[in-house]
């Protein structure tokens, strides 16, 4: 199977066409209108002067400018005196939280706010790129609720970040062990003798190939219920740490081989 980084398949899909495509090349204008048009829905709202390069850089250059690969952005910074263990201007997140149950609220509400703000500034001060666009697309087909971590919130909207435009498989494998979705979908406690199937049938009917029509109980033309219990067999053995942790800043994913289940499964 060939793999097609998104870069390639937006590239395909938005710029000129190929006559072999069946479609015919692109010929019309290249004015703000058309430029106006293309940035409104690769951003998050172009102004008159990003337009206007666009206009003047032609098509091509602006396709290459919006999937272009940048550095990651600097994480967000402690905002306030609540957070109640690193001083304002600093990244909280690699911090523990304030010690007590009232001195952990304080400090995850106020990195809360922190990364919400530092995400809206995101969105709106990106210079011409589908970056952040795209990290939102695909935290709607990700999607994740209630981890309440503001840690692994960072870390999750990172995963994204760091594969918008790359290899979807990779992004998959990365998602999978993610600490928030290992939270949100209970593959934290999926374990050998007590397999846990929520993130394998998630997997499977919304963030891959689908269900397509059912052909049975449980089964579809696409996977079967026997694929959801291996895939969920194959899963086993993941755990996030360090949630709201106060005793040091390290958090993250780990595998646990004695919680694997190791027994031949078959897709």
């Amino acid at each position: 199977m060939t793999r097609v980084s998104r870069q390639d398949f937006l590239r395909l899909n938005l710029s000129p066409p190929p006559p072999a495509a069946g479609l015919a090349p692109y010929t019309g204008p290249w004015t703000k209108q058309e430029a106006g048009h293309l940035l409104s829905r690769t951003t998050f709202g172009a102004p008159y002067g990003m337009i206007a390069g666009a206009v003047t850089a032609g098509l091509e250059s602006t396709l290459d400018q919006l999937l272009a690969d940048r550095p990651l952005p600097d994480p967000p910074v402690i905002t306030s005196d609540l957070d109640g263990v690193g001083a304002i201007g600093e990244t909280w997140v690699d911090l523990p939280y304030a010690e007590g149950a009232a001195g952990q609220l304080d400090s995850a509400n106020s990195r809360r706010r922190s990364l919400f703000g530092w995400l809206g500034q995101l969105m709106m001060q990106e210079p011409l790129s589908a970056r952040e666009t795209m990290t939102l697309f695909w935290h709607n087909h990700f999607a994740i609720n209630n981890t309440n971590e503001p840690k692994y919130a960072y870390r999750y909207l990172t995963t994204l970040r760091s594969q918008v435009f790359g290899d979807f498989r990779q992004l998959v494998k990365d998602i999978t062990v993610d600490p928030s979705m290992l939270r949100f979908l209970n593959g934290n406690v999926n374990t050998v003798g007590a397999p846990n199937e929520n993130y394998a049938r998630e997997l499977l009917e919304l963030f891959t190939i689908g269900k397509g029509p059912q052909v049975g109980s449980g089964d579809y033309t696409n996977y079967t219920e026997q694929d959801v219990i291996a895939m969920a067999k194959s899963l086993t053995g993941w755990r996030d740490y360090g949630y709201r942790s106060s005793r040091d800043g390290a958090y993250g994913s780990l595998f646990r081989p004695n919680q694997h289940d190791g027994s031949t499964v078959q897709l």
